[in-house]
């Protein structure tokens, strides 16, 4: 591994085998062609779901950042939510950049007291929609200067967070037009959510990767 490059952890999703009892972890392929592609600057690793040992494995492989994906409900599989709750836990007292994709993104709600709802009439499941962009402060360092208007994006998520429930140390930069949050950032951690996958697109997105770039590594592309 080239020590030079920006150390990445991202979290997985727990799956069972078919026909017998062998819980596993799992990282859909996506990721490890968008990081090929687009980050080459990152080395980057998966974290298994340890629970509380996790946090001496990514002190092992001296993480530098970390990922929380998407994949199930909170709930559904708690060895993940107990392990993605020790790696958000030691980001912060490490001063690590976070950054939580959909589920991570609730899992980051979650966590800092925020509520979450279910989403009606299936409006977020495997549809693409608009959502508002706007900075959210000027004391948030690693932001791009510059936002677009807006952005379409795609979505994959059964939960939502209402603006009114958003924990109080969140901030929202991405509204959609019934003014559920898309994309957050903490008011003081360095710790940003994204309720879209920039995974999952066939082609990468100039903002997604440009936002990701500049958030862990402090390089304005935008």
């Amino acid at each position: 591994m080239n020590s030079d490059r920006f150390r990445l952890g991202i979290s997985m999703r727990q799956d069972n085998a078919n026909g017998y009892v062998e819980p596993r972890d799992a990282l859909a392929q996506d990721w490890g062609y968008y990081f090929q592609r687009n980050f080459r600057d990152f080395a980057w690793i998966s974290i298994p779901n340890l629970e509380e040992e996790v946090t001496s494995y990514i002190k092992y492989w001296d993480i530098q950042g970390l990922v929380l994906s998407g994949g199930h409900d909170i709930g559904v599989t708690p060895k993940r939510d107990v392990t993605e709750r020790y790696l958000l836990a030691y980001a912060i007292d490490n001063d690590l950049p976070v950054l939580g994709i959909c589920r991570g993104m609730q899992l980051i709600q979650n966590y800092f007291g925020g509520a979450l709802s279910e989403v009606k009439d299936d409006a977020h499941i495997a549809k693409t929609h608009t959502v508002l962009l706007s900075k959210p402060s000027d004391t948030f360092d690693n932001f791009p200067d510059a936002l677009p208007n807006e952005l379409i994006v795609n979505s994959f998520h059964s939960m939502c967070i209402e603006q009114n429930e958003l924990a109080d140390v969140l901030v929202p930069f991405a509204l959609d037009d019934e003014g559920l949050v898309e994309a957050f950032c903490h008011q003081t951690a360095r710790i940003i959510g994204l309720m879209w996958h920039p995974e999952r697109y066939a082609s990468p997105r100039s903002f997604d990767t440009s936002l990701i770039k500049q958030f862990f590594l402090n390089r304005n592309e935008i």
